[in-house]
């Protein structure tokens, strides 16, 4: 292995993948789903592709959006963001049936898995046990 890596967080943890893509150069890859938007300084330092996927219906997080990419763009990150309508923060979640969106969440799956596959193209990925 060449210590390349990629990071996947929902909620908190969409927020701790920004923030381990700013800290360490080694991921490649970071997908947080409806994290807390990073700092201009942190998606500065961040070398990797970010694929950021967000609920419509999550207010909070939406309102940081705008910001989110200019900083981005101002930066030169690599983010792309995906937001889903009608969808609520944690939509991914098939344990809640009041946030858990089954389209949202198919479509993400196979977002995040033709996003992982891109970043390591040269190599084959393992997804799963």
């Amino acid at each position: 292995m060449d210590g390349r890596i990629a990071v996947v967080g929902f909620c908190f943890g969409g927020s701790l993948a920004f923030q381990l893509a700013a800290a360490d150069d080694r991921v490649r890859a970071a997908v947080p789903f409806y994290g807390s938007a990073p700092d201009r300084d942190a998606l500065e330092r961040t070398t990797g592709s970010i694929l950021a996927l967000y609920g419509e219906q999550d207010e909070r997080l939406m309102a940081q959006l705008p910001q989110l990419k200019a900083d981005a763009q101002a930066v030169g990150a690599d983010l792309d963001t995906v937001v889903y309508p009608g969808a609520r923060h944690a939509f991914f979640n098939d344990t809640n049936a009041v946030t858990y969106n089954a389209d949202a969440a198919t479509d993400a799956y196979s977002r995040v898995l033709a996003f992982l596959e891109r970043a390591f193209e040269e190599r084959t990925l393992h997804v799963g046990p």
